[in-house]
């Protein structure tokens, strides 16, 4: 059995496609959240993978007595009123970056007891929890398995170390945007595999398993608009400010997304009040807006206007996006007017401009290694778990 642990919903999104390629091929999974705030065990995405009888999906993994006792205890502040949750932000954050639920001796004797074939996390999962985990594996002799989060789109001068890479057996890149070491990339460890949440299957999937929920299209003959914004950003004002001129406009209606990376409980979180997940909004809008994020990718598969806030990178050190690479795959906007032209020209035209398909594959190539008009991302990937030497 292959064990997969799912943090935040990033790590879900990511790994889900590998879980149900995996059961595809007769393989048995099994999943884990490790996130105390945050289980998605009711979430479509488990759901779907869950009407697979190779996937089995547990709760929240707390070994222990004394790590029993205190997550029953954040479980009742849990069910205080949400006005009482958004004060304890300093709590919520403490927590979750020092708060383990299992000693390395607790999951030792876990992992032998369910005789793991290989253990997959998703990068972003948190630093301390991903210690014990590699540690454990490593002392189990059990195959680990890091699975890069996201496509790394904005340009970074600075070289980047991985933490443990030396512990684990694989790294799974999407892309080589992000400048790693030198010594990452000449390793036997390093695989440039694709990224498999945009794998051509698999957006086929997820159109699937969101089909139910359609978002009615308005009849006033608008377009829609979607906005994807990160609250965290430290140029948030300056995105609200766009997103309400943006709604000003009377030939549009106007949605908006949010970034799920926040770690407090979903039921205080927005990414948690959000009507509407990323696919069912990109599917709805004619007109995807976003700062350099993964989100555009999809949205250029699915042929909308793509705008690419170049001018509103979210974090300071951000100098650029490899968006501005392909300005003719994405509109690359400089400002909020970039912004309101293009829409309006759009409403003026009702199309956007056809593509080449060269340019086209040039773009999946570098964003998500998708080469030569192939769905061949997935099939990497599990190649290497089929040809892993099991002890």
């Amino acid at each position: 059995m292959h064990l997969f642990i799912i943090d935040l919903f990033i790590s879900l999104d990511t790994l889900a496609p590998v879980i149900n390629k995996l059961n595809n091929h007769k393989k048995s999974t099994s999943i884990y959240f490790v996130n105390p705030f945050q289980n998605f065990s009711k979430h479509k995405l488990i759901g779907f993978l869950n009407k697979n009888e190779l996937n089995k999906t547990n709760n929240f993994l707390c070994l222990g007595f004394r790590n029993r006792s205190f997550y029953f205890f954040l479980k009742i502040i849990m069910t205080l009123p949400n006005f009482i949750l958004l004060r304890l932000f300093k709590f919520w954050n403490y927590i979750y970056h020092n708060k383990d639920f299992f000693s390395e001796k607790e999951l030792t004797e876990f992992f032998k007891k369910n005789n793991f074939k290989t253990v997959t996390i998703e990068n972003s999962l948190n630093k301390k929890r991903k210690v014990k985990i590699i540690n454990v594996c490593n002392k189990l002799n059990i195959p680990i398995i890091n699975i890069a989060s996201g496509l790394f789109t904005v340009k970074k001068k600075e070289k980047i170390d991985l933490d443990n890479f030396d512990k684990i057996d694989f790294f799974l890149t999407p892309n080589l945007f992000a400048p790693y070491q030198e010594y990452i990339l000449n390793s036997k460890k390093f695989k440039l595999v694709g990224s498999p949440r945009y794998d051509e299957e698999w957006i086929d999937t997820l159109n699937k398993i969101y089909m139910e929920k359609y978002i009615n299209k308005n009849p006033e003959n608008r377009i829609n608009v979607v906005f994807f914004q990160r609250t965290t950003a430290y140029n948030f004002n300056e995105q609200l400010n766009l997103f309400n001129r943006i709604k000003n406009l009377d030939i549009v209606n106007l949605r908006t997304g949010n970034k799920p990376r926040e770690i407090v409980p979903l039921k205080i979180s927005l990414f948690g009040q959000d009507k509407f997940n990323t696919t069912e909004l990109i599917n709805w809008a004619d007109i995807v807006v976003s700062s350099a994020t993964s989100i555009l990718v999809e949205s250029v598969q699915k042929n909308k206007l793509t705008i690419c806030l170049e001018y509103l990178q979210p974090e300071k050190d951000n100098y650029a996006s490899f968006f501005s690479d392909y300005p003719k795959i994405t509109k690359i906007a400089s400002s909020d007017n970039d912004v309101i032209k293009s829409i309006v020209e759009f409403k003026q035209n009702k199309k956007i401009n056809k593509i080449n398909q060269d340019d086209l594959n040039d773009f999946y190539k570098s964003f998500i290694y998708k080469k030569d008009n192939q769905s061949n991302i997935l099939d990497n990937i599990i190649n290497i778990y089929l040809n892993i030497n099991y002890n």
